[in-house]
């Protein structure tokens, strides 16, 4: 099963059109890192996973269904639940793998947290664009505001993303930590995903 026909058996249920509204803003985002990246000639050092493993992400239940729906669609969920359960400090991704040189187990579903960072810019309190760095990147940690803003048509803004997303789900824009909200969002994809097709979407209180 496809993520499109994932999305298909969804249609017309307030979830399936998150997912079908945070599957538009990734893609999105994937051109215009590309553009960003090649502009700014930013890359990530080959191999390097340590952003991943000194960040524990908070994300939105828009975030966390998408997610859910690439773990389902791979038949992966005992696995990441497992995971998620082992849990014992909130100190690094519990999805991040340091025996695998691509480390992210979840990469075609990440959060935008994770697709943003070291490839985006934030703005200051003068509206001027700095470039989100990485420590780790060092190749671009001399970009200065001027460097962007005559690039401005390339930029990619944190902020403006974080926005897109928050305004799917407008009756709960809030964050939460990443096994809290994607174990909530597992079973609930799962649930709806085992329903007719024309039955009505209900919402369980899954916890």
């Amino acid at each position: 099963m496809q993520y499109d026909e994932v999305l298909r058996i969804l249609l017309g249920t307030s979830t399936g059109q998150r997912l079908g509204a945070v599957q538009s803003i990734y893609s999105d985002l994937d051109k215009a890192q590309g553009r960003f990246a090649k502009t700014f000639d930013i890359s990530c050092p080959h191999g390097c996973g340590s952003c991943c493993e000194h960040f524990f992400p908070d994300i939105t239940m828009a975030e966390a269904e998408y997610l859910a729906m690439g773990i389902l669609f791979e038949g992966r969920e005992d696995e990441i639940l497992e995971k998620l359960h082992s849990i014992k400090d909130r100190t690094s991704c519990p999805l991040y793998r340091k025996d695998n040189p691509y480390h992210c187990s979840v990469h075609a579903v990440r959060p935008l947290i994770c697709r943003l960072f070291g490839f985006s810019a934030v703005r200051d309190k003068n509206g001027r664009p700095q470039f989100a760095d990485c420590k780790w990147n060092t190749k671009a940690l001399n970009l200065k505001s001027e460097d962007l803003e005559a690039h401005s048509g390339d930029l990619v803004i944190m902020g403006d993303y974080g926005m897109s997303i928050e305004e799917i789900q407008v009756e709960d824009p809030s964050t939460y930590p990443l096994d809290e909200a994607l174990e909530k969002a597992i079973y609930k994809i799962k649930f709806l995903l085992m329903l007719d097709n024309d039955d009505p979407e209900p919402e369980p209180n899954a916890s």
